[in-house]
């Protein structure tokens, strides 16, 4: 069980890491995406029922809405059933 904490962790860290270094060099469009998903690998960490995944969308779903990020997102969601 420690393996998947470890990976969790890494990319919560990774996402912060690059998310900072983003907003060094004003790439706004990677500081906002590390923005809306960093906490992600760590809710993930923490769930205990399916339902929390629903939870996990419906959050990372609001914070795109109200963060102009929405359109990335459905386009993203779409690519994704494509595969």
């Amino acid at each position: 069980m420690k393996e998947k904490e470890y990976l969790y962790k890494l990319m919560h860290s990774v996402l912060i890491q690059i998310r900072a270094e983003a907003y060094e060099r004003n790439d706004k469009k990677s500081f906002r995406l590390c923005d809306l998903l960093h906490n992600v690998p760590l809710k993930l960490l923490t769930i205990e029922q399916d339902n929390g995944y629903i939870k996990i969308y419906q959050e990372l779903v609001r914070y795109a809405k109200s963060n102009g990020m929405e359109p990335w997102l459905d386009s993203e969601i779409k690519e994704i059933e494509k595969s």
